[in-house]
């Protein structure tokens, strides 16, 4: 299944993406005020993503599971030529190039869809590289 995600964020199909997660999953990462609640907010996020980085993609690195978990280590490279919405209010463009390692600690439920997501980066790396600090 990494290998679907992968694909679907790299098709920048944010709909066919959030679909890998549960109605109710919860996504936390270093750089949300609060976790994200649910597919739709998910999917909203990776739309997000997709304006602000239009020609993002992931190299999967590694993927391990064990038992209903998988941790997915990942690349994100693109370049910031668009808005990125944040809590704090709009982002413009930096024009500068991201490149963001990235582990994926995803639970999964019965029905096979991630309930729970950690997702582990340098948020740090990641504020210079969109020119924010």
């Amino acid at each position: 299944m990494a290998e679907e995600r992968v694909a679907a964020f790299n098709d920048h199909d944010a709909a066919r993406f959030a679909d890998f997660y549960a109605d109710d999953a919860r996504l936390e990462a270093p750089t949300f005020p609060v976790a994200l609640a649910g597919r739709e907010a998910i999917h909203q996020n990776e739309v997000g993503l997709l304006t602000a980085v239009p020609d993002a993609h992931v190299d999967m690195i590694g993927v391990i599971t064990d038992g209903d978990t998988t941790a997915l280590e990942v690349v994100l490279r693109g370049t910031h030529t668009g808005p990125l919405a944040t809590p704090d209010g709009t982002v413009p463009p930096s024009g500068n190039t991201l490149d963001i390692a990235m582990v994926l600690v995803s639970t999964f439920g019965d029905d096979g869809r991630i309930v729970l997501e950690r997702r582990y980066f340098d948020s740090g790396a990641m504020f210079r590289q969109f020119g924010l600090a």
